[in-house]
C-alpha cells in the first residue's frame, strides 16, 4: 500500500461579525468571502487547527469562526482509481466534535478541495477553493466522531475516502482535501445555522468545537495519504503471440 506525505499541508481560519442582523455566518462561507482571513502553513501543530464556532451576542448580534486543515498531495503517479484509500491525521490538545456529541451535527470529516494557489504553500485565497459548485461541499470522507490527540494509546485518526475522492486522486495530478468540522459542512448554507432564544444543538445560543492536529514539519506525525492501487484490468499483445501452456488466465 503506497503511502503519500503531502507536499503542504497547513491551517486556514475565517470569522465573521455582524452587528445588525444574525448573518455573520454565511458572511464567511467560501462562496460568499473567498479570501481566509488568515493562513499558516509554519506551525508544526495547532490546538484549534479544526474549529466551528457561531453565537449569538444578542438576538442581532452574532459572530462566527471556521477553521480547516488543508492539505494538497502529488497524485500525478496515480493514473487509475485506487481500491481504496485512507487519512491518518494526527490530533494535538483539543478533541472535540460537537456541542454536544451526541447531537446529528457531531463528527470531523473531509471535504473537496481544488485549485490551491500553491502546492508548497497555503494562501488565504485557498479559502475560496474549497469546492461549493454542486448542492453545497464535496464530501471526501466519512465522519469521524471522536477525535484522538497525541499522548493518547491511539494518537491518530484514520479518515476512509469515498468513491469520489478516490476518482479525484486518479483524474488530478493534485489531490486537495480541507478537514472541517461536520457543523460546517451541514450548515454551510444556513443563515443563520440556528436561532436566537437557545436553539443551538446544545440548548443555548452558541456553538463551538474544536480539534487541534499536526501539520507537516514534524517528521512523526506528518499526515499520511495511503492507498492500495487498482488491479491491472487490460492486458496488450502489441506483437507475436500470447501461448498459455498451462494454468488459468484469470483477468478481473
Amino acid at each position: 500500500m503506497p503511502d503519500l506525505n503531502p507536499t503542504i499541508a497547513g491551517r486556514l481560519l475565517n470569522t465573521g461579525l455582524d452587528f445588525s442582523g444574525t448573518d455573520a455566518w454565511v458572511e464567511m462561507m467560501p462562496h460568499t468571502d473567498s479570501t481566509a482571513s488568515q493562513a499558516s502553513s509554519a506551525d508544526s501543530k495547532r490546538s484549534e487547527t479544526i474549529q466551528a464556532i457561531f453565537g449569538y451576542a444578542g438576538a442581532t448580534f452574532t459572530t462566527s469562526d471556521a477553521r480547516c486543515l488543508i492539505m494538497s498531495f502529488d497524485s500525478s503517479g496515480i493514473s487509475e482509481a485506487p481500491e481504496s484509500a485512507t487519512l491518518k491525521i494526527f490530533g494535538h490538545t483539543n478533541q472535540g466534535t460537537g456541542n454536544p456529541s451526541s447531537h446529528a451535527t457531531n463528527g470531523i470529516l473531509g471535504l473537496k478541495t481544488t485549485g490551491m494557489a500553491s502546492t508548497t504553500s497555503v494562501a488565504t485565497s485557498d479559502w475560496g477553493d474549497i469546492d461549493l459548485s454542486g448542492a453545497g461541499p464535496t464530501l471526501y470522507t466519512d465522519t469521524l466522531t471522536t477525535w484522538n490527540i497525541v499522548g493518547d494509546s491511539t494518537e491518530y485518526n484514520i479518515f476512509t475516502l469515498n468513491s469520489t475522492a478516490l476518482t479525484d486522486m486518479a483524474d488530478n495530478d493534485t489531490f486537495q482535501i480541507a478537514i472541517f468540522h461536520k457543523f460546517f459542512y451541514d450548515h454551510y448554507d444556513s443563515d443563520p445555522p440556528f436561532a436566537y432564544g437557545n436553539n443551538s444543538p446544545n440548548g443555548d445560543n452558541d456553538f463551538t468545537a474544536k480539534a487541534g492536529a499536526y501539520f507537516l514539519s514534524e517528521v512523526d506525525y506528518k499526515p499520511v495519504l495511503s492507498y492500495t492501487a487498482a488491479e491491472l484490468t487490460t492486458l496488450k499483445v502489441l506483437s507475436g503471440n500470447l501461448t498459455l501452456k498451462s494454468g488459468q488466465l484469470i483477468i478481473k
